[in-house]
């Protein structure tokens, strides 16, 4: 393939272009192929080509825009949405990770009017919201990893977020944490308490709405069979406990009173486990 081997070239060089690259050239034509289920073409070289010239500054402004404009589009973000455990999952996962570095580097520079960040919003929490396809890693077609993806672009968009998307934000992953159909193993927790922990640690949180979230997070539906349940309290679980480690790690002294809502949670989940080794350490000590 003409494409890959001049990515493999241009990785030779630390991804630098070459004084006879013709960037646009290259940047359409990694798009066409941005959902191919080749891992090394899609992860290693189209997307880390891509983001290393966004950040790096190789791509112009307006090359920037019109690449934003195609990722927010339906032929992209929103391609085939609704399918699950098929491979058009790896090309919507992938413009919404092509996101982040565009975000990134319209942090440092304010390239978009309020009008085009507000669309980045708004398509990444609806792409959010739409997708079913949670896999992490496919065997021999790399990651989809749409959780995780996204996390990475809401992490570069939480400075621009109001209440109401924050709101937004937080039911938005309640939902995917409560999947019944997937045991999210891949470290999508840890990708999503990237986002939890920068818009606590901003003080972009008030402890009543996070409270809120947390307790609609950890209602598990009883109707459901046991394994249904099973799994979805092991995802919410993992969740809780990332964002309760990840806080104590970092800044425990004064961001106590959000641990002290997560350790209850994790009680009233389980309150069986913690209770019989309460009441087991007891026993003992009479």
């Amino acid at each position: 393939m003409i494409l890959k081997d001049n990515l493999l070239k241009l990785k030779e060089n630390n991804f630098k272009p070459h004084v006879d690259t013709n960037l646009q050239q290259t940047v359409e034509e990694s798009l066409k192929q941005l959902g191919t289920t080749d891992s090394e073409l899609r992860d290693d070289l189209i997307y880390t080509q891509l983001s290393y010239w966004i950040i790096e500054g190789f791509l112009k402004e307006r090359e920037i825009k019109h690449l934003k404009e195609k990722l927010i589009c339906n032929e992209f973000l929103f391609y085939r949405i609704g399918e699950q455990g098929t491979d058009s999952i790896f090309k919507r996962s992938f413009s919404v990770l092509l996101l982040a570095p565009i975000m990134y580097i319209h942090n440092k520079k304010s390239i978009f009017s309020t009008e085009e960040v507000r669309a980045i919003i708004n398509k990444t929490v609806d792409y959010m919201t739409k997708e079913i396809d949670l896999r992490g890693h496919v065997s021999g077609k790399g990651w989809a990893h749409s959780i995780a993806h996204t996390a990475d672009t809401l992490y570069q968009l939480i400075d621009h977020l109001n209440r109401e998307d924050r709101i937004k934000v937080l039911n938005v992953i309640s939902i995917k944490f409560s999947t019944h159909e997937y045991i999210l193993k891949d470290e999508e927790d840890e990708r999503i308490v990237n986002v939890l922990v920068k818009i606590i640690f901003k003080n972009r949180l008030k402890i009543e709405d996070f409270d809120a979230w947390l307790n609609d997070l950890s209602e598990v539906d009883a109707s459901l069979d046991y394994e249904k349940q099973y799994t979805i309290k092991s995802n919410i679980k993992s969740l809780i406990r990332s964002l309760y480690l990840r806080i104590s790690f970092l800044d425990k002294e004064n961001f106590n009173i959000y641990l002290n809502s997560l350790g209850r949670v994790l009680q009233v989940i389980d309150l069986s486990y913690y209770q019989f080794i309460k009441n087991d350490l007891l026993i003992k000590m009479d």
